[in-house]
């Protein structure tokens, strides 16, 4: 009862097996669906939500992917 993760997964299971798949995805394709994941979550609903920084992290973990 301990573990943060479960507790997390109890709150919101939909979001901890999105999570938990895009962590087993390998790191190009987990951190854009971890970026598209943030988008969706938080943009509109932040206060102060970065959405320049986002679309350059985005772009940059694109273009990693194709390299």
């Amino acid at each position: 009862d301990l573990d943060p993760l479960r507790r997390f997964e109890r709150s919101w299971p939909g979001l901890g097996g999105e999570l938990d798949a895009l962590l087993e995805q390998p790191p190009p394709r987990a951190a854009s669906g971890l970026l598209a994941l943030a988008r969706r979550e938080l943009a509109g609903r932040l206060p102060g939500y970065p959405a320049a920084a986002m679309e350059t992290l985005e772009r940059v973990v694109s273009e990693a992917g194709e390299a």
